[in-house]
C-alpha cells in the first residue's frame, strides 16, 4: 500500500483512491534451453493481463507498451484529454517519448 502522494499537476496515472496495491508478477527461471523460452512467458503475461480486462478490474501497467492510441486511451482514462493538452502545448511537435508510440508528429499540428 502506498499513500497518495501527487496531485493532477502529474501525468502518472493511479487509481482514485487514496490507497491503492501494487501487485508485480516476478518470474525467477532458468535462462532458455533450460527455463521456459521468452515468447511463451510473454504470451502468458498477457493471459494475465487480457483476464484482468475481462474481469473488469480497474489496474495500470507499469511502463506499459501499448501497440494503439486506443489502449493508451483506456490507460489514462477520464484523464486522456489533460494529457493531450499537456502534449500539444508542451511538446508540440512530439519530439519527446516517440518510443511509446501514443502520438504520431503530424498528429499534434
Amino acid at each position: 500500500m502506498y499513500p497518495k502522494l501527487w496531485d493532477d499537476r502529474h501525468s502518472v496515472v493511479v487509481p482514485d483512491s487514496n490507497i491503492f496495491y501494487i501487485i508485480a508478477l516476478l518470474r525467477f527461471i532458468p535462462p532458455p534451453p533450460k527455463g521456459p523460452p521468452t515468447d511463451k512467458l510473454v504470451s502468458q503475461n498477457n493471459a494475465i493481463i487480457q483476464l484482468c480486462y475481462n474481469r473488469g478490474f480497474n489496474f495500470k501497467l507499469y511502463l506499459p507498451h501499448y501497440l494503439s492510441q486506443e489502449n493508451w486511451m483506456r490507460h489514462f482514462g477520464d484523464k486522456w484529454t489533460r494529457f493531450v493538452q499537456r502534449k500539444q502545448n508542451f511538446d508540440p511537435m512530439a519530439i519527446l517519448a516517440p518510443g511509446q508510440k501514443i502520438f504520431s508528429r503530424n498528429q499534434l499540428k
